[in-house]
């Protein structure tokens, strides 16, 4: 019988065994959690994902709140977005998706219950959009679902978001200054050797130098790569990183090979893989750099929509959080304020600067029986406004939400392209095999 967890792969010890009958066969789990998550996957006819499995499952894990509290009116109006009628639809952050197999065991695991419409998860993000039929499903269940199977989800928040990728990039920053430094001092070992040191007595002082330089760089500045690779062939899938990650390994390990005195004929590489790597992590900084500028984009856009606003009552005037305004409320406007709420002027005039959702530089003059619209600055001149539309329903809400969906859905083109790559990196590995074993002596 295995000594490691079905689930998560763990060690299983006599201390921590639990032994449960799954599919007619027992199986060892290193704690309840485990079980539990292994459990309701096959329940929920997801036992393909074991084909898929890697080694870092996690077991099932606790809710922040009760479970009541995910359906109420309190949690949900922040962060449910503008959806057909009928339907609601939210965006959840999880941390703990970290592989393909991951987003394939959530869409599936959540997909197949009864009222969900669809379900998006997107790996680089770790975001999961969800639509479902209001009344057929509650969201508590969902939290419950994900839950079960091991991902803490939160409500995706735009300031949360933004720190992360920011931590992101200055990580990757730092392994590009590494991989920079290390590159420029291996640019002068070259140079002394291709000089002239390449016969003379420190020539096997400068390919150790070589080593000494190339190996923290592979194993920390490439890191990602590495990683990436891993999991792609313990999910069978194999992304753009695994042939990075051999071609590498490949050329730091054939070094390591010549330097050890095992081949009296080759040439050591280490500048060549430092150089590479360095090369690599510009385009992925690049690449995060352009996501952060869309993410910036949002997040501007979702700022010029004020938090709270001035409600006149039948008892005064009260601040209330935009949230909390329904439609037939109305809300006072002073000058060089931002509008609130979508509705139309019930008392005063003025202008009011639409370019965010017009274009139109200059102003348009408003009064009595005019839209407004949420966002937009209103210049000069005092308004009584009767909201027509929840916050969450907006012009403004709809354009972030237009945005935020171009950049969780896919395009076609890159569909296609994530169909063709495992292709295409099997076609460069089987051709580099064939290049070696004709070329090589």
């Amino acid at each position: 019988m295995s000594n490691v967890c079905y689930h998560c792969g763990l060690p299983v010890t006599l201390t921590n065994r639990v032994e449960v009958i799954i599919q007619d066969t027992q199986q060892n789990f290193c704690c309840v959690g485990c079980a539990s998550v292994c459990q309701t996957i096959y329940d929920s006819g997801l036992g393909a994902f074991y084909d898929q499995q890697t080694s870092t499952l996690l077991p099932s894990v606790d809710l922040e709140y009760p479970l009541e509290f995910y359906d109420s009116l309190v949690f949900q109006q922040p962060f449910l977005q503008s959806s057909d009628p009928g339907t609601k639809t939210i965006t959840l952050i999880s941390n703990t998706i970290h592989c393909a197999a991951c987003v394939w065991l959530v869409e599936r695991a959540l997909g197949v219950m009864n009222g969900i419409i669809w379900v998006r998860v997107n790996l680089t993000d770790k975001r999961i959009r969800i639509c479902w039929e209001d009344g057929k499903i509650n969201l508590s269940l969902i939290m419950q679902t994900l839950a079960d199977l091991g991902y803490a989800a939160m409500p995706y928040q735009q300031n949360i978001a933004e720190v992360v990728q920011q931590r992101k990039n200055k990580a990757m920053l730092y392994r590009i200054g590494f991989a920079g430094f290390t590159m420029m001092n291996l640019l002068w070992i070259s140079i002394a050797m291709y000089t002239g040191a390449s016969g003379g007595q420190y020539h096997g002082y400068f390919q150790w130098l070589g080593f000494v330089l190339a190996t923290p760089t592979l194993f920390y500045a490439g890191y990602p790569f590495l990683k990436n690779a891993y999991f792609g062939v313990k999910n069978r899938y194999m992304n753009m990183d695994v042939p990075i990650s051999i071609g590498a390994l490949a050329t730091y390990f054939y070094s390591v090979y010549v330097l050890l005195g095992f081949s009296t004929r080759g040439e050591v590489y280490f500048d060549t893989v430092v150089n590479f790597i360095f090369v690599i992590l510009i385009g992925r900084y690049l690449e995060a750099s352009s996501k952060k500028s869309a993410l910036s984009a949002s997040t501007s856009l979702q700022q010029l929509q004020p938090n709270i606003a001035l409600v006149k009552t039948n008892d005064g005037e009260h601040i209330k959080p935009i949230s909390t305004i329904e439609v037939g409320d109305i809300v006072l406007i002073k000058p060089g304020e931002r509008i609130a709420i979508d509705g139309i002027v019930r008392l005063g005039s003025g202008e009011v600067d639409e370019s965010l959702l017009s274009g139109e530089s200059l102003p348009v003059g408003k009064c009595l029986g005019d839209d407004v619209f949420a966002g937009t600055l209103n210049i000069n001149g005092s308004f009584e406004v009767e909201a027509t539309q929840l916050s969450k329903q907006s012009a403004l809400a709809q354009i972030v939400d237009l945005v935020e969906n171009t950049r969780a859905n896919k395009s076609r083109i890159v569909c296609t392209i994530d169909r063709i790559i495992p292709y295409f990196v099997w076609t460069t590995l089987g051709l580099a095999t064939i290049t070696f074993l004709v070329w090589s002596p």
